[in-house]
């Protein structure tokens, strides 16, 4: 999908188009480390031309907002999390859960299938009745993994391995759900290439 209007050069999208899209990410990563430092008005405004782009397209999934969150970072403009317990943030994990799934991309009947027994990891019975239902209401999903990323380490490896059973369970990952992974424990506070290099060794896992 490439907006009609968006504030970006031609040459860019089409030479972006031209290119394997696993180096996609590599590209975006380098460009962030090339950024430098901006006056903080300059790299908000920055930062909110950059989301109205990735939004043109109806909606920001949970990739879009975990690299928005990368160039946060870089500009010194990532929110402090404060310190929150699993039993603080259950709704905020559901809804993760729930964009987990949404970047699977399984069909619905098994996504709700999928969906329940992973929940059933995490809350109690009578919390499954609260979240039966996937919730259609916008959410911010910089918030969310914001809040979780207050938890003990012990709860944030508890949602890690949430994340790698919606994400893994096949054996089989696509880039973007790697991408998505790799983000994850970023932005949890856990080096990522080791950790990702591990699991892709113990699970065998096919990346395509």
């Amino acid at each position: 999908f490439i907006p009609s209007n968006a504030e970006v050069s031609r040459a860019i999208v089409d030479s972006l188009l031209n290119l394997d899209g696993r180096v996609h990410i590599q590209i975006f990563n380098e460009a962030c480390a090339g950024l430098g430092n901006m006056p903080a008005t300059s790299a908000r405004q920055f930062i909110t031309k950059l989301a109205k782009i990735i939004q043109e397209d109806g909606e920001i999934g949970l990739l879009d907002a975990l690299l928005i969150e990368r160039v946060k970072a870089e500009l010194h403009l990532l929110p402090l999390h404060t310190p929150s317990s699993i039993e603080n943030v259950k709704p905020q994990i559901v809804r993760l859960i729930d964009a987990l799934l949404h970047v699977q991309q399984i069909n619905s009947a098994n996504q709700l299938d999928v969906r329940y027994k992973i929940l059933e990891r995490v809350l109690t019975e009578e919390e499954l009745d609260l979240f039966e239902e996937i919730s259609d209401e916008p959410i911010d999903l910089g918030e969310i993994v914001n809040d979780i990323a207050g938890l003990l380490l012990r709860d944030r490896l508890t949602i890690l391995g949430i994340a790698e059973t919606c994400l893994w369970n096949d054996r089989i990952i696509t880039q973007d759900e790697l991408d998505v992974l790799e983000l994850l424990y970023w932005r949890f506070g856990f080096e990522t290439t080791e950790i990702v290099d591990q699991m892709q060794k113990k699970n065998s896992v096919m990346i395509f």
